[in-house]
C-alpha cells in the first residue's frame, strides 16, 4: 500500500537541494549586478525569480514534511506568479530604460543594441566632463528597435563635434519652427518623436537630421539637437 504522506528526505535529495540553492543564489546575484549596471527590469525580475526559489528550497531543506507547510505552499504560489512575469513578460519586450548615471553608458548599449554598439553617429562613451547625463529606452513591440535618447551637457565636446554632425546633415530645423507631430507624418523626409520637456527647454535649439527612412511600418530617423552646451542624440 502506497502511503500519501511525504517522507522524510534522504540524504542525497538534501545535497543536491543544497547544491541549487548555492547556483540559485549566484544568479539571483549576477542578474542583481547586472541591473545595476544597465537599469533594466529583466534582470530586477530574474534575481527575484531565483532568490524566492532560493527561500523555497531552504524551507524544503529544513522541514521533514516541506509540502505541509504553510509558507512553503504560499512560497510556491509566488514562485508561479514570478515565473509567469519573469518568463513571458520580459520575453516578449525589452525592458525601457531610463537613467541619469553615465557610467551606465556602455553596459546599457550593450543590453539595448543588437550588436551591443551605440548607433550610427551616438558617441561611444560618454564625456567625464559631462553633466545633465540623461538616456531614455522606449522599446516599441513589432516596430523596429525603440526609441532611444542620450543627452547631456558639454560645451567642450559640443563645439568638437558640431562641425562634424554639420556635414553629415540631410536636413535642419529650428525647434520652435519643427511640427509637433511630425512624427506621424508619413510624408515627411524627417520624422523623430522629440520629448515635450526638451522642446519646452530649447526653443531655440537646432535640429540636425543625420538619417531618416519612412518607408518602413513606421517613420525612423536619426538627429541630434544642439543649443549651446546641451547636446541629444535621438534614434528611432
Amino acid at each position: 500500500m502506497i502511503s500519501g504522506r511525504c517522507n522524510a528526505m534522504d540524504n542525497n535529495t538534501r545535497m543536491i537541494l543544497k547544491v541549487m540553492i548555492i547556483i540559485k543564489g549566484v544568479i539571483a546575484l549576477v542578474c542583481l549586478i547586472l541591473f545595476v549596471l544597465t537599469f533594466a527590469g529583466n534582470y530586477l525580475f530574474l534575481a527575484l525569480f531565483h532568490g524566492v526559489w532560493c527561500l523555497i528550497d531552504r524551507s524544503v531543506l529544513r522541514s521533514d514534511n516541506p509540502y505541509r507547510s504553510r509558507s512553503v505552499r504560499t512560497a510556491l504560489c509566488v514562485y508561479c506568479i514570478l515565473v509567469f512575469i519573469t518568463v513571458f513578460i520580459p520575453g516578449m519586450m525589452t525592458f525601457p530604460i531610463k537613467t541619469i548615471f553615465p557610467w551606465q553608458y556602455r553596459f546599457q548599449m550593450i543590453y539595448i543594441m543588437k550588436d551591443g554598439q551605440p548607433p550610427k553617429y551616438f558617441p561611444e562613451q560618454i564625456p567625464v566632463s559631462a553633466t545633465d547625463y540623461d538616456l531614455e529606452f522606449l522599446p516599441t513591440v513589432m516596430q523596429g528597435d525603440g526609441h532611444l535618447n542620450v543627452a547631456f551637457r558639454d560645451a567642450g565636446y559640443v563645439a568638437k563635434v558640431r562641425p562634424q554632425i554639420e556635414e553629415l546633415t540631410i536636413k535642419t530645423y529650428v525647434m520652435s519652427e519643427y511640427p509637433e507631430f511630425a512624427i506621424s507624418m508619413y510624408d515627411d523626409d524627417c520624422p523623430i518623436d522629440i520629448p515635450r520637456d526638451v522642446r519646452k527647454e530649447h526653443p531655440d535649439a537646432t535640429i540636425y537630421f543625420l538619417s531618416s527612412n519612412h518607408y518602413g511600418n513606421h517613420p525612423r530617423g536619426t538627429a541630434v539637437i544642439i543649443d549651446s552646451d546641451y547636446i541629444m542624440y535621438i534614434n528611432m
